[in-house]
C-alpha cells in the first residue's frame, strides 16, 4: 500500500471518479455536484492505493483565523473513507499527520485540527492520538476550547452548527451495516459519548471537535505516527 499527499488541484477527473465511488460505497445522500464541491473547497487531498486501485482518501483545507487578535493556523478535515478491507492500516493516519506536521512548521505556531465527524470510528482518532482534545466523555470542555470551537464551527457552517452538532443538506449518513453500533461498541466509553453527543449521527449529523497537534499532546500511540513522520 501507498499513500500519497497531493494538490486538490492536482486531482485529475479519473481519480475524482474514483473517489466518489469509493464515497458512495459506504454513505448515502450525498449527489455528485457536493461531493466536487466539498473537494474543490479544500487544498490538499490523501489518497491511498493499493497497487493501482484507489482504496481510501481525505481531504483537508488550511486556514488561518482571527481569534482574539491572534492568527491561528486551523487544518479542516474533509470527506473521509478507507476500504473496510483496508481499515486498520494505518497509512491514512500517518500521511495525515506528516501533512499536519508540515503545516505546523510552516506556520511555526500550534495547529489546531477541526473535525466534524457522522462515524464514531473517526471520532476515536481523537482519544487514540491525542490526550487532550473535545468534547469527550470525561472532562467538561474549557470555556476557552469551547468558544473556540464554536467560533470556528459558526463561521464555517453558520446555522447548521447547534448545540455542538452540524447538520449538512445531504451530509455523510453511512450506509447500513458499515459501523454499527452495538452493545460491544458502547462499552466503549469514547464511543457511548460519541452516540450520546450525537443522537442524529445515524442519518448524518456530524459532532464537531477540536484538538491542538503538537508533540506535547500525543499519546503514546500519536508518538509512535509522529515518529514515523518526523524521525524524532
Amino acid at each position: 500500500m501507498e499513500g500519497r499527499i497531493v494538490r486538490q488541484e492536482a486531482v485529475g477527473p479519473p481519480t475524482i471518479e474514483a473517489m466518489y465511488e469509493l464515497f458512495q460505497k459506504y454513505f448515502v445522500h450525498r449527489d455528485r455536484s457536493t461531493f466536487e464541491a466539498d473537494l474543490a473547497d479544500k487544498d490538499h487531498v490523501i489518497l491511498i492505493y493499493a497497487g493501482a486501485e484507489l482504496v481510501g482518501f481525505s481531504t483537508a483545507q488550511t486556514s488561518l483565523e482571527r481569534i482574539n487578535g491572534d492568527e491561528l493556523p486551523v487544518l479542516f478535515s474533509g470527506d473521509t473513507i478507507v476500504d473496510r478491507a483496508y481499515w486498520g492500516s494505518g497509512i491514512l493516519e500517518r500521511c495525515w499527520l506528516e501533512l499536519a506536521v508540515r503545516t505546523s512548521e510552516q506556520h511555526q505556531s500550534p495547529l489546531y485540527w477541526f473535525l466534524i465527524c457522522s462515524g464514531y470510528r473517526t471520532y476515536r482518532y481523537l482519544p487514540t492520538f491525542f490526550k487532550e482534545f473535545w468534547p469527550r466523555y470525561d472532562a467538561q470542555t474549557p470555556p476557552s476550547a469551547q468558544a473556540l470551537l464554536d467560533t470556528l464551527a459558526q463561521r464555517r457552517f453558520g446555522a447548521r452548527y447547534q448545540d455542538g452538532v452540524v447538520c449538512l443538506p445531504g451530509g455523510g449518513a453511512l450506509r447500513e451495516g458499515v459501523s454499527p453500533v452495538d452493545e460491544r461498541q458502547l462499552r466503549n466509553p469514547d464511543v457511548e459519548f460519541f452516540v450520546k453527543a450525537n443522537p442524529g449521527h445515524l442519518r448524518g449529523d456530524e459532532l464537531a471537535c477540536i484538538t491542538r497537534i503538537s508533540s506535547d499532546n500525543l499519546t503514546p500511540a500519536g508518538r509512535r505516527v509522529w515518529r514515523r513522520v518526523t524521525g524524532e
